[in-house]
């Protein structure tokens, strides 16, 4: 009788412990994006619920890029050509969330909004980017300077392969 109890016992942790990795598996699927340094869960690239079973890669931008595009403004932005950026195209959805820097504790509601590709362009490395894409867009106020520093320091190697995504809120 007591080794049907341990029997029993060790059923209903096995179970308990499958049914917790279906529920954890069923709330994340990392992308393999770095973390922008800001305060939410998970990082650039990584995969979020979208609503009807839809896993959707977000996209952090800094704040007057992200206020500018909520309002309707286009939004190009530059990435490592790898995952998930590497396989964007055309009408695919994204989220579009808002970086903050470590210590940022400015608020801006919503934090993020749905957008749409509007193109996906690669191009061999930055400055070939930079050359070729509407600066006004792409840098918004930051000098192409600054915006390639932040990019080694977010995003990786200039001068290996980029792709640029235009984006177009949709919600």
């Amino acid at each position: 009788m007591e080794t049907l109890y341990v029997i029993i016992g060790v059923v209903l942790i096995i179970v308990a412990v499958l049914i917790a990795m279906m529920m954890m598996r069923s709330k994340t699927v990392t992308g393999g994006g770095e973390d922008d340094g800001d305060q939410y869960d998970g990082g650039d690239g990584d995969w979020i619920y979208g609503g009807a079973g839809n896993r959707l890669p977000r996209i952090f931008v800094e704040k007057k890029r992200y206020e500018a595009a909520y309002k309707g403004k286009g939004l190009v932005t530059a990435r490592a050509k790898k995952a998930p950026f590497d396989k964007l195209k055309k009408g695919d959805p994204v989220v579009v969330a808002r970086s903050r820097p470590q210590g940022d504790t400015s608020t801006f509601d919503p934090h993020t909004f749905k957008a749409e590709v509007v193109r996906s362009v690669t191009y061999n490395n930055l400055p070939a980017l930079l050359k070729a894409e509407s600066k006004k867009v792409l840098l918004g106020e930051q000098t192409a300077a600054e915006f390639t520093n932040e990019f080694i320091e977010y995003r990786g190697d200039a001068s290996a392969e980029v792709v640029a995504i235009e984006l177009e809120r949709t919600d």
